[in-house]
């Protein structure tokens, strides 16, 4: 805590670790390995409220610098949401998934309309998706005409080969807050939980021989490549991102949307509205 220009201020817990607790979960807790909550408080300037919400609040999480770290300068913050760049993500030190998998759930929408113009303009929200040489998984804005997300991953049985999950909105949709959620172990799952749109859901996607372990570091809104990577200047609005590491049985995936609903109306966001 500091005092600062006659304000109060509350930047982050004063230790190193988060405490268990700090989020909260009645399913999967010894599995939470990620959460990150953004907005800025009133009177916060973007650069503190990027040093607050770095911080991992996920049971026993570590929080050193090494393990929050902003490539290229923090991205510009709202009371409810961060406005996050391709160029400038959060890169943790959390450890890709290894063959069994795990799960993202993110409350989050774009208004960014280059969206899906080419093959790199495209909006990663999180994951550790590297390139077809690296592999890994990610959650991403993919086509703002068409109303598309999507999940990423890779196959033991084709290396190289992209599979994808694609959740179809309806045309120029994507600007609605939803709770999406991807999945992978075997196959690879895509999923608005908010359950709207024309085709919200695809089916599983196959991964033969099992999933084929990334190698990056977990970083959020930007991939970490030493190859061609996604338009820097790419936005979207996240609100939260909560990572798990395992995927969720059926009766665990209902018990956490209707977690993460609550949490959403903790952000202040409305669902399926347009606006926080």
């Amino acid at each position: 805590m500091s005092i600062a220009q006659g304000k109060f201020q509350v930047y982050a817990p004063p230790l190193a670790w988060a405490d268990m607790g700090w989020l909260i979960l009645d399913v999967m807790k010894d599995k939470a390995s990620g959460a990150w909550f953004f907005g800025a408080f009133p009177g916060e300037s973007d650069q503190e409220a990027g040093d607050r919400c770095s911080w991992n609040w996920a049971p026993n999480a570590s929080n050193t610098a090494e393990d929050r770290n902003w490539i290229n300068g923090v991205p510009t913050f709202f009371p409810n949401y961060v406005l996050a760049q391709n160029g400038k993500p959060l890169v943790t030190r959390l450890p890709p998934w290894g063959a069994s998998g795990g799960a993202l759930f993110s409350l989050a929408c774009t208004t960014d309309s280059t969206i899906g113009l080419t093959s790199n303009d495209r909006a990663l929200i999180a994951g550790d998706y590297n390139n077809s040489n690296g592999g890994g998984f990610g959650m991403e804005f993919s086509d703002w005409a068409n109303g598309r997300a999507r999940v990423i991953d890779f196959a033991v049985g084709a290396p190289n080969t992209p599979v994808t999950a694609t959740i179809g909105t309806n045309p120029n949709d994507l600007s609605k807050w939803r709770l999406w959620y991807g999945a992978t172990s075997t196959e690879l799952v895509g999923k608005n939980l908010s359950g709207d749109g024309s085709t919200p859901n695809p089916g599983p996607m196959a991964l033969s021989g099992g999933r084929r372990e990334g190698q990056q570091a977990f970083a959020l809104f930007g991939r970490i490549t030493t190859g061609a990577n996604y338009t820097p200047t790419v936005t979207k609005k996240v609100s939260f991102v909560i990572r798990v590491d395992e995927v969720p049985s059926v009766n665990d995936l209902a018990t956490l949307k209707a977690e993460c609903e609550v949490l959403a109306g903790e952000q202040g966001v409305t669902l399926l509205s347009v606006t926080p």
